[in-house]
């Protein structure tokens, strides 16, 4: 018997970014299909411009589908003989949620193939004029939990500022408890930890930069403190510190008056 195969499906971050590649394997090849949107959301739009466009509907699971369950849903589908697909906004494997579904699947003998998606990291990245040779470690902010709030995104920035290197924050995001931090919020937890640390590597003269993909991308540049007094409302959202300037990136981020106190669409 033919072993079906398991495709795991990035759509980027709207139904307008998506890839004729994803388009046509979902329309010939997947018997079944299933998508998640706790790890990322739409920009704009929603799964049913995909859906029209493939001419099947898709199943939507959540987090214990896919990690409690170790994505059982999906195995029984591919036992059952149907070619199975997994759909996610951005790019599926840009972190590693997934991974464990592609390892037990692998382990179970059924094929696998990856099509990536647009990721907002790097659409950021580019958008902002940074170059990727000066990008450190990544780190996400999330809200306090039992009134804690995690260290984590203040130790990333310590180290990333140390070796002249930008820094990446994602932002808390969880669909299913409808949670979605904006930069603001993320700012004054950053600002909050400066306090417990005191090591003035963050203030509210801080330059940050905040980026929405959708199918305009909105960068809003400028002082921590505009970002405070002026939030977008656009999600998901990203933020980024950068570090010191390389000479092209100022000049970029001057000339678009990201420098200022600006928001502007790309």
């Amino acid at each position: 018997m033919k072993k079906p195969y398991f495709y795991i499906i990035g759509l980027g971050p709207t139904p307008k970014h998506v890839s004729y590649q994803a388009i046509e394997i979902l329309s010939e090849k997947c018997d079944s299909v299933f998508y998640e949107e706790y790890t990322s959301i739409p920009s704009e739009g929603d799964l049913s411009y995909i859906e029209e466009m493939i001419k099947k509907k898709a199943t939507k699971l959540n987090r214990r589908d896919l990690e409690d369950l170790s994505g059982e849903i999906i195995i029984r589908s591919l036992r059952e003989g149907r070619n199975t697909c997994l759909v996610t906004w951005g790019d599926p494997l840009i972190a590693t949620t997934h991974i464990s579904i592609i390892t037990r699947v692998v382990h179970e003998e059924f094929k696998y193939r990856y099509i990536p998606g647009i990721n907002s990291v790097s659409v950021a990245l580019a958008a902002s004029g940074l170059m990727i040779y000066r990008i450190g470690k990544i780190a996400t902010i999330t809200y306090p939990r039992e009134g804690v709030i995690s260290e984590y995104p203040y130790l990333v920035l310590r180290e990333n500022l140390s070796r002249n290197l930008h820094t990446i924050f994602l932002l808390d995001i969880d669909s299913e408890k409808n949670i979605y931090m904006n930069a603001r919020e993320a700012i004054k937890i950053l600002l909050d930890l400066e306090k417990r640390f005191g090591e003035g590597i963050f203030s509210s003269k801080s330059l940050v930069l905040v980026v929405n993909i959708a199918n305009n991308i909105m960068i809003c540049g400028g002082e921590a403190n505009y970002v405070l007094e002026n939030p977008p409302n656009n999600y998901p959202q990203i933020l980024v510190v950068p570090a010191k300037l390389y000479f092209t990136e100022e000049e970029y981020l001057r000339e678009l008056g990201l420098l200022n106190n600006r928001c502007i669409y790309i």
